[in-house]
Parts: structure tokens; C-alpha cells; sequence
């Protein structure tokens, strides 16, 4: 990587242009860009990832930049809870079905959605359903969405959901993570009530054909640029209300889809 596509992806990365700084990074395959690459998604929250690109460069490591602010707690022997990247089950763990019990602190889920977080589920592809028990009045599971339902928000989608997901009209977010890998969904409706949209939101919702947004208004994705990574933009559609094109056409995130139009 040459110092300036260097200095280029520094700036558009401090500017909280995150696609565009990835980009860069994605276009060389030196250590340096691997660093890089490796901030990118220590900043996006994607720890997977950024461990990954760390290993890939010249002696640098993920702890060398640790979260101050990280603390990790002990869970029955089996996972550990860190209050920066969720739940982490360790790889030497047998494959089998696990109970996670979560305690909602109440200032979990205070909009706006912190842009560093990553959902508790991002990583698990597997998982093809959630049986929620009978007292636990917090969270719902219907038609392949976890919901949580005292904030009103879609926490995960099953990735072996296919085709359509048409979201209800008592929804008000969209959490981090809560369609990534759903490879296999062609259409997503999001209505008017829809306030947040998360980090990774719909990240490699390759299949995806259209996006419908009820919304005249598009919702704020300043803090929440990688929501769209992964989908295929030239070949999804984006839906808008009529005479709301040019909005959305100027609007941070929904602005790098290639074919926007009024429904």
C-alpha cells in the first residue's frame, strides 16, 4: 500500500467513511493494508475479522489495542461475557446445544444503538431456531426472527430463512448483525416505525433482490455504515416512498445503492 492510498483511507476512516476506507484496504494485500484492514473491523466491532487481518501483519496484535473499558466475566466454564464483543464460546468446546441466560441491564438498549457492538449471535450460523421459555416475557420467536420484545427490536434472523421478510409494524430497530448471513433472503420490508438500523445489520445478504422502505424520511445511518456490506448493490433494487428518491439518493448509507426507485 503506498502512503497515499495510505493517508486517503486514514482520512475517509476518521471522517467515519467506513466503507469507502475499507475499500482501500480490500485493494492491497500488504501488511501495512492488512493493519489497516485489521483497525477497520476493530473499530467496526467485527472482532473475528480484525484477529484475522491482525495475524496478517508484521507482528502487530488485537490485545495490543485493547479496550481499556473491557471487562470479561466468567460463565458457568463454558463461554465468557465480554461487555465489548458479547459471548464467546471457546473453540475447544464440543458442538452441542448450549442455555444462554442474558440479563437486559436497562441501559442496554438505549437508542441510539451503540455502533461498536456486535450482536451475541453474529457468529452463529447454525443456530435454526430459538425456543423461548414460557415465563421469559422479554423476547419473542416467530416466522425465523428472535425479537426482543421490550424495545421492539429484531435481535436475529435465522439463516436458513429464504425469500421474503415482510417486518412488523411494532417494530422500532433493527439490531447489529440481525440479518448478517442470511444468504438466502431475496426481499426485506421495513416499515415506517423502523427508527435504527445496526452495524451489519444486512451484511451478506447476498441473494437480496429488494429492499422496501416505508419511511419518506431515511432513517439515520451516520453511526451504522457497514449495515449494507455484502449486499450485491447493483443488482438490489432499493423501494422508496414516492418523491422521496432524491433523499435517499442523498443520504449517508442508503446512497451507495446503485438502483433506487419510487414505489
Amino acid at each position: 500500500m503506498n502512503k497515499d492510498a495510505l493517508l486517503r483511507a486514514v482520512r475517509l476512516a476518521l471522517d467515519d467513511e467506513w466503507d469507502a476506507s475499507h475499500r482501500i484496504a480490500q485493494d492491497y494485500s500488504d501488511t501495512t493494508a492488512n493493519w489497516l484492514h485489521a483497525v477497520l473491523h476493530k473499530i467496526e466491532g467485527d472482532e473475528w475479522n480484525s484477529r484475522y487481518w491482525y495475524a496478517r501483519t508484521s507482528g502487530r496484535n488485537y490485545e495490543d489495542f485493547a479496550d481499556a473499558g473491557e471487562k470479561v466475566y466468567d460463565v458457568g466454564g463454558i463461554a465468557s461475557y465480554s461487555t465489548t464483543f458479547g459471548f464467546v464460546i471457546p473453540t475447544a468446546q464440543p458442538v452441542g446445544n448450549y442455555t444462554i441466560r442474558i440479563r437486559i441491564n436497562k441501559d442496554d438498549n438505549v437508542l441510539p444503538i451503540d455502533p461498536n457492538a456486535i450482536s451475541t449471535f453474529d457468529e452463529c450460523q447454525n443456530i435454526s431456531s430459538f425456543s423461548i421459555a414460557p415465563e421469559n416475557t422479554l423476547y419473542s420467536y416467530s416466522n425465523g426472527l428472535l425479537i426482543d420484545v421490550s424495545s421492539a427490536m429484531i435481535k436475529r434472523c435465522i439463516v436458513s430463512k429464504s425469500g421474503s421478510v415482510l417486518i412488523s409494524s411494532d417494530i422500532t430497530s433493527i439490531d447489529n448483525s440481525a440479518f448478517s448471513n442470511c444468504t438466502l433472503l431475496t426481499s426485506i420490508n421495513i416499515p415506517e416505525s423502523v427508527i435504527s438500523i445496526g452495524n451489519r445489520a444486512f451484511n451478506d445478504c447476498k441473494k437480496l433482490t429488494d429492499l422496501y422502505v416505508a419511511s419518506s424520511t431515511p432513517i439515520d445511518m451516520a453511526s451504522s455504515k457497514s449495515a449494507f456490506t455484502g449486499i450485491v448493490l447493483e443488482d438490489c433494487i432499493l423501494h422508496v416512498p414516492t418523491g422521496s428518491i432524491l433523499a435517499y439518493q442523498n443520504a449517508a448509507g442508503w446512497s451507495n445503492f446503485l438502483n433506487i426507485e419510487e414505489n
